[in-house]
């Protein structure tokens, strides 16, 4: 499910576990996973835990052209 409630919020998370809303191992796998996707250039979405991006928006307007299916 996609829950875009403050929970998904990745500069609560320290709190999130203390306030026992999330575990400290849910924790660690989403620094885990944020970890190895920045490894891979994807910037984070501070929103959404479980969201990255390549490139910014306007980065791509800039690089790719838009396929008209």
């Amino acid at each position: 499910m996609d829950h875009l409630g403050p929970e998904a919020n990745i500069d609560r998370e320290a709190q999130l576990v203390s306030r026992g809303v999330i575990t400290a191992a849910e924790r660690a796998n989403r620094l885990l996973l944020r970890r190895i996707m920045q490894a891979g250039g994807f910037k984070p979405l501070r929103t959404e835990w479980w969201h990255f991006n390549l490139c910014t928006r306007a980065e791509a307007k800039q690089r790719y052209r838009l396929l008209n299916f």
